[in-house]
């Protein structure tokens, strides 16, 4: 069995999370199946894991050529009309023709558990036809555990609704993105909702205390967990973002000053490249609300180097958790640590909705002009932690299973 799977994001530790969980679950459940996984990058990075016999990660060769959206698109469907009627000598560039050969030979392509790079948010061509290309040349194609929508934007409704009526399923990783596909009124009713793919993976977080001893901080303090967000760069203003700054450093303060933390602060994107823009560098806003903070003497910040692996096994050691990036708060929860889930985009509201948890929740525009409700949340977590704890503990064998709902839908096509 051979299976392809598109729009891997590199880069990025919580589509790394998610995008090992997913080739993990699928190399269980079919020992006989080798995996290609193509990136969805314009910029050399390295895969999220190494290649072994079975899986090979193809980064490089999907560099694709900057172009405006248009001219892809012009490029991208006149390749395809090329592939189809037999003239693929004639299709300029290597990573089309890359893509165009591996899609092809698979038996089945899978979407990686993404953002919602599929709708208006993000209005993303590339990302769209890397589910174009399979359908129009006829190989079966499925959405694992993506968040979608909205799709209110002429091109980007029509495209998504092709993509989605010939998809053998979509399954999507929250409420509100099955709402956007509900609002679509498609014929295909193959639709499902699942949790984001990284709570299916187990992991032995017995590691913890080792990877506290290698970076020398001690285990006899208590610690909060911090994964912010350059909200600039995702939709808000630099006024919204400086207010941003200014209510977490003022919160960071009080709880150390109160209450005795330690704070050890989570980046899930790091530039590795040159090319790579200040969207991609969590480092850099991490420094500078380190250096504002009164007491940063307990204040540690985790080397880039560290993989999704190393940062998950270390969340388990926190108290709680105050997450910005979507995945530090799934990361969060699926240690079962209690988390304030700041959402800047509908993932993470869903998310923390869908595991009974709503209330520890609040949009990013809240956090920086409702302080109050921000410190009744976190008074909240800090006062019933082991409740909170003891709650997701008892719950994440349900969550587990919902979450590698993709996985099972698989099998049943496989079966089939």
């Amino acid at each position: 069995m051979k299976l392809v799977i598109v729009n891997q994001h590199a880069g990025n530790k919580g589509d790394e999370a998610a995008g090992r969980a997913v080739i993990e679950s699928l190399m269980q459940e079919f020992p006989d199946a080798d995996i290609d996984v193509l990136y969805r990058i314009s910029v050399p990075s390295c895969p999220i894991w190494p290649d072994n016999e079975r899986v090979k990660h193809h980064v490089d060769s999907m560099l694709f050529p900057k172009m405006s959206r248009k001219l892809y698109m012009i490029y991208g469907f006149l390749s395809l009309f090329l592939a189809k009627i037999g003239l693929k000598k004639l299709i300029p560039g290597r990573a089309m023709n890359f893509l165009i050969e591996k899609v092809k030979e698979a038996d089945l392509v899978v979407n990686a558990p993404t953002g919602p790079n599929l709708g208006d948010i993000y209005q993303d061509f590339m990302y769209m036809f890397q589910l174009i290309a399979p359908i129009i040349l006829g190989t079966k194609t499925c959405i694992y555990a993506s968040s979608v929508g909205p799709f209110k934007t002429w091109w980007v409704r029509i495209l998504a609704k092709f993509i989605f009526e010939h998809l053998e399923f979509v399954c999507v990783r929250d409420e509100i993105s099955y709402e956007y596909l509900k609002n679509l009124k498609l014929k295909n009713k193959n639709l499902y909702i699942s949790l984001d793919a990284v709570v299916q993976r187990k992991l032995d977080y017995s590691e913890a205390d080792d990877i506290l001893n290698q970076l020398e901080i001690s285990s006899d303090k208590k610690y909060i967990g911090v994964s912010p967000i350059l909200y600039k760069c995702y939709g808000g203003t630099y006024v919204q973002q400086l207010k941003n700054e200014e209510v977490l450093v003022r919160l960071l303060d009080d709880l150390i000053e109160k209450y005795n933390y330690g704070v050890i602060f989570y980046p899930h994107l790091n530039r590795n490249s040159e090319y790579l823009t200040e969207i991609w560098d969590d480092l850099g806003l991490i420094y500078k609300i380190k250096g504002k903070l009164k007491d940063d003497s307990a204040v540690h910040v985790l080397p880039k180097e560290f993989d999704t692996d190393m940062q998950q096994k270390l969340i388990s050691k926190m108290d709680f958790f105050i997450g910005m990036r979507c995945h530090s708060i799934v990361f969060s929860i699926k240690a079962c640590v209690p988390c304030l889930g700041i959402a800047y985009e509908h993932k993470a509201k869903a998310f923390m909705k869908m595991i009974g948890l709503k209330d520890l929740c609040m949009d990013i525009n809240d956090f920086s002009y409702n302080e109050a409700k921000v410190r009744e949340i976190i008074n909240s977590i800090i006062q019933n932690r082991d409740k909170y704890s003891g709650y997701l503990s008892d719950k994440m064998p349900e969550l587990m299973k919902l979450s590698s709902k993709g996985t099972d839908l698989i099998k049943e096509l496989y079966i089939n």
